[in-house]
């Protein structure tokens, strides 16, 4: 993935801008932040009308899971230079986790729901 992104940067004449004094890392740094304001655009109205339909749980949920694979992102950067930490098998587990852990979250909302619609149809 990274190896991509970094073809796509070579289609930016550098020693062009080199005379401007602009650098490679202006260019990730300029390209990081078109991506974020796009994903930034993308994403908020989905944000909205899942706090406008009440769906907290779900909300939590992938805050939650962003929350933990950022924080495993870091660990495995900082073990990286202390041991040999494996990146892949850590976000494999990772991930498969969160996985089960939603659809268990799932499960158990959608029953609460049933139940509550049955109990207030037989009240």
């Amino acid at each position: 993935m990274m190896e991509q992104v970094i073809l796509y940067m070579e289609w930016i004449n550098m020693q062009k801008l080199a005379i401007l004094g602009m650098q490679k890392e202006h260019i990730y740094t300029v390209s990081l932040t078109i991506g974020m304001c796009i994903a930034y655009f993308t994403i908020r109205p989905i944000i909205l009308w899942l706090l406008i339909k009440n769906f907290y749980k779900l909300l939590t949920y992938v805050i939650s899971s962003l929350f933990i694979l950022v924080i495993l992102l870091f660990l495995a950067h900082m073990e990286k230079g202390v041991g040999g930490l494996d990146f892949t098998l850590l976000i494999k587990y990772a991930l498969l986790t969160l996985t089960m852990f939603g659809c268990v979250l799932l499960t158990s909302n959608l029953l609460l729901f049933f139940f509550k619609k049955w109990f207030k149809k037989s009240v």
